[in-house]
C-alpha cells in the first residue's frame, strides 16, 4: 500500500515541508496499526534528522507521540493462533 500526502502548510521551506510529510505518514501508519512500514525521503538532511532525533521543534511533541505509540504496540504480545488452517 502506497500513501501520498497532501497539505497546505503555508510559507515553509522544503526541508520543512519534508518534515511535516514524515511526521503525517507515520501518524497515520501508527494510526492505523500499520506493521512494518517505509518512509521513503529523498532528501537526504530530512533523513538524518529522524535518524539523529533532531527533530525541529514545532514537530518534536508530536513526533514523541509517534515513538510512544510505536514502543507501546511493539511492547504488546501478538496472538498467533495455535495452529495455522491446513488447506
Amino acid at each position: 500500500m502506497k500513501l501520498s500526502v497532501s497539505k497546505g502548510l503555508g510559507v515553509a521551506t522544503s526541508y520543512q515541508a519534508e518534515c511535516f510529510g514524515i511526521l503525517e505518514a507515520v501518524e497515520i501508519a501508527v494510526g492505523e496499526r500499520m506493521v512494518g512500514f517505509i518512509v521513503e525521503c529523498y532528501s537526504q538532511a530530512t533523513v538524518e534528522t529522524f535518524q539523529k532525533g533532531t527533530i525541529p521543534l514545532m514537530l518534536k511533541a508530536r513526533w514523541r507521540q509517534c515513538l510512544k505509540k510505536i514502543h507501546r504496540s511493539l511492547k504488546q504480545p501478538r496472538r498467533v493462533p495455535r495452529r495455522l488452517p491446513m488447506k
